[in-house]
């Protein structure tokens, strides 16, 4: 891969960041299979750069909120309800795309979680999330009646935020 190759064009800046720096990354120190002959490139693939472990996805289901910060900055964040589907764990703000820590995630695209006394980097995805399968039924199953006021509502699908674990640098 030349410099020249990775060098982004207009609207495909986020795209080129990622290839590059999954190309730094070694799958064998990730605990995954050395490079063979079925992958195309050696580097991480995308669902291997940034997975919650099985040890984070029991906790997030087992814990009732989190803490959000967006950003980087020392606030104290925004405690917020979650719920995990398909191993993607997911956020709403019950106030719609208006709440101001909905905007700051959209703004930032990263941040900071904290589940007790947990913390993780963390990025923040807002686009195309309000119409996936399964999140209003977690919800409904996690949270009862108060999910359908709260986070069941137009408004709360509408401000519906991905939240995957920041890639850590390669040592």
């Amino acid at each position: 891969m030349t410099l020249e190759s990775m060098k982004p064009t207009p609207g495909s800046h986020l795209g080129a960041f990622l290839r590059a720096r999954r190309a730094q990354l070694d799958p064998q120190e990730r605990g995954l299979p050395p490079t063979d002959t079925t992958r195309r490139v050696t580097a991480l693939r995308r669902e291997e750069v940034a997975t919650w472990t099985p040890e984070d996805q029991t906790l997030f289901s087992e814990t009732y909120s989190l803490v959000l910060t967006a950003g980087d900055t020392d606030h104290p964040g925004v405690e917020v309800g979650m719920v995990v589907v398909a191993g993607e764990l997911y956020v709403r703000a019950y106030r719609g795309v208006g709440s101001r820590w909905y905007r700051a995630a959209r703004k930032h695209g990263h941040g900071t979680i904290r589940v007790g006394t947990v913390r993780h980097d963390v990025l923040l995805t807002t686009d195309g999330l309000e119409r996936r399968a399964g999140l209003d039924a977690a919800f409904r199953t996690k949270y009862g009646s108060v999910a359908e006021a709260r986070v069941a509502s137009p408004e709360a699908r509408a401000a519906t935020i991905r939240i995957d674990p920041a890639a850590t640098p390669a040592p």
